[in-house]
Parts: structure tokens; C-alpha cells; sequence
């Protein structure tokens, strides 16, 4: 169940919503999309890189919520890694 609906701060306009669930799980919705989540235990999933502003939306999400950067969320992904937010700790999916 999502608990509240929020934008993102630096794009506050966008078509991107960050939906924050009872259990602690953030996900980022770029358009209809689920592109990115962040469990309750602090590990961040990216799910495809998609369009140039989806994009945007990722490397806005990950510096706001993990504090890393677009190119290590990329890397993550394109290397099938999931990163703790918490820890720094890289594992496979």
C-alpha cells in the first residue's frame, strides 16, 4: 500500500512520482513506469534505463535518495547490481 506520493525535489514538474510505501519500500515512477526502487532494508534496484528524461529522473532519484550518481546507478544496472544505500555494499540481483 503506497502511503504517500511525492515528487522530486529537484524536478518538481516532472512526470516522475516517488511513491512511499507502508512497508518502507520508495519507488520511482517515471510516467507510468516503474523504473527504480529502494527496499525498506536499504537496497536500491534499477529496472532499465529507458528514455534520455527517464533517465534524468533515475540520476535525480539516486542522488536524492542514495546519494550516488546517474553512472554508478547505470553501471549497477547494466552489470545486474543492486547497491545498499546504507552499507555501500555492491551484490548481485
Amino acid at each position: 500500500m503506497v502511503t504517500t506520493i511525492t515528487t522530486l525535489s529537484a524536478m518538481p514538474y516532472a512526470q516522475a512520482k516517488v511513491h512511499k510505501h507502508d512497508d518502507g519500500t520508495i519507488v520511482l515512477v517515471s510516467y507510468s513506469t516503474p523504473v527504480a526502487y529502494i527496499e525498506a532494508d536499504g537496497w536500491l534496484y534499477i529496472r532499465g534505463l529507458y528514455s534520455a528524461t527517464t533517465r534524468r529522473h533515475i540520476g535525480v532519484f539516486v542522488k536524492e535518495y542514495a546519494n550516488i550518481y546517474y553512472q554508478t546507478a547505470k553501471r549497477l544496472y547494466n552489470d545486474g547490481f543492486k547497491y545498499n544505500i546504507y552499507t555501500g555494499e555492491v551484490a548481485p540481483e
